[in-house]
């Protein structure tokens, strides 16, 4: 099932009412719990993902800082142009900068058919309760999400140790076994990607129309097996990570501090957080993912012209899979987008507020979950979006191979039909209307 407008879009993870669960909207009820004012404006997004330090100056300095590591995960190069250390096929940024003129020539100028090495990497979908799950990376979010606590939790050195300790001994070994678990999947997804492969070039496997129509029913199968098998393994786990997330509330009642804690850290990494989040146009998401999709939706209406007016064939019919598979995709990279503007606009209302020098424990634990939490989402959705991106640019590419075929084809049945005027002026306005939805 494709992802709908309607779904939350919430990412797996257990979580009880203490510590807050900062992966659910049960988030805004223990904050009116704890009686805390300095969130009451946030809202918890569904979802977000993740960014860290790299040639950062603070504008204030703690005593220690030396537990900000350098890291380079989406981090910009000095003219901003060049982004570092992110896989060129997740890395689709350069497309959306590119003129139109020469995005839709290098749709229409291309060549025979190569298998990507993992054409579902794009692959999230929702579950019955509208959580988020992604089957390139489970659990990424609440990976990131620790990972970003122990930034925090490295400058309080009483903690430090436990949180070490209580990782090795819980989360590595969880990571190796949902790996295991993933791994159990792998034959459900090579047989959807064969099948996916199969139906974008259908001529390429001397398929026909009855075995296309027959080869389309096994992908709706084989898809439905492979999130079964994907969620069935992540639910298994989420109780345990849950409990982790606890471990780490226990934790960070170790720290030196009740009445009077100091924010200097999480000051520092607030601006971290927000420069990070002010380094990406989102726009540049919405405006791409919106024009794709017109497009698409006009390429629809157009097949089921050629249809009425034609007749059927197995390019048309792979046009029609391959539209259905963009939007789909683009329904994942609109929700990511949406998450990426969600987790922006809360880690920015952090930063509004007005926080003391000094402030309880109980406050100073608030602080770090919630920016922890909305800066991991925030950098899970970005890389998502990239992914998917990525993803929608190589089937543009196929799409425009097609409909060349399908424009050579009419061409053919133009030049068989010369006596028809009907049928040339009939023909000739659809080629027209091809060329417009190149344009699109």
């Amino acid at each position: 099932d494709s992802l709908n407008e309607s779904d939350k879009f919430e990412y797996t993870n257990g979580g009880k009412e203490n510590p807050p669960n900062f992966f659910s909207s049960n988030v805004k009820a223990h904050n009116k719990k704890e009686g805390k004012k300095y969130e009451q404006n946030l809202s918890l997004p569904d979802n977000t993902s993740f960014v860290t330090v790299k040639n950062y100056n603070y504008t204030r300095t703690p005593s220690h800082h030396a537990y900000i590591r350098r890291d380079s995960t989406h981090t910009n190069s000095t003219n901003n142009n060049q982004i570092r250390n992110v896989p060129k096929e997740l890395n689709p940024r350069e497309f959306l900068f590119t003129p139109k003129n020469q995005i839709s020539a290098s749709l229409i100028q291309t060549n025979g058919p190569v298998a990507p090495m993992d054409i579902l990497r794009y692959l999230d979908f929702s579950n019955s309760s509208g959580q988020i799950i992604s089957t390139v990376y489970p659990f990424y979010v609440q990976m990131n999400y620790f990972a970003e606590i122990k930034y925090y939790i490295t400058y309080h050195y009483e903690a430090k140790k436990n949180y070490d300790e209580a990782y090795n001994q819980s989360v590595n070994p969880l990571m190796s076994s949902i790996q295991n678990q993933i791994n159990s999947c792998v034959p459900k997804k090579a047989a959807l990607e064969k099948t996916i492969f199969v139906l974008e070039y259908p001529e390429n496997h001397n398929i026909n129309l009855s075995n296309y129509e027959a080869k389309h029913n096994e992908y709706k199968q084989q898809l439905d097996a492979y999130k079964n098998c994907v969620q069935a393994n992540m639910e298994s786990y989420t109780d345990r990570m849950s409990k982790f997330n606890e471990k780490i509330y226990s934790i960070l009642n170790s720290v030196k501090c009740t009445d009077a804690c100091e924010t200097d850290t999480y000051e520092i990494m607030l601006e971290i957080y927000v420069e990070r989040v002010k380094e990406v146009n989102h726009n540049n998401y919405v405006n791409y993912l919106s024009t794709l999709k017109a497009s698409l939706q006009l390429g629809v209406t157009l097949m089921l012209k050629v249809k009425q007016e034609i007749d059927n064939n197995v390019t048309i019919s792979a046009i029609n899979f391959l539209q259905e598979e963009m939007l789909d995709i683009i329904t994942i990279g609109e929700a990511h987008t949406g998450k990426i503007i969600h987790g922006k606009e809360n880690v920015l209302k952090l930063q509004n507020n007005n926080i003391p020098p000094q402030v309880p424990l109980s406050t100073l634990k608030k602080l770090y979950f919630d920016s922890a939490n909305f800066y991991a989402t925030y950098k899970f959705s970005l890389k998502r979006a990239d992914t998917t991106t990525a993803a929608l640019k190589e089937k543009e590419k196929l799409l425009a191979n097609l409909y060349n075929k399908l424009i050579t084809y009419v061409s053919e049945k133009i030049d068989k039909n010369l006596d028809s005027l009907y049928f040339i002026s009939k023909s000739e306005s659809m080629i027209s209307e091809f060329e417009d939805t190149f344009k699109a």
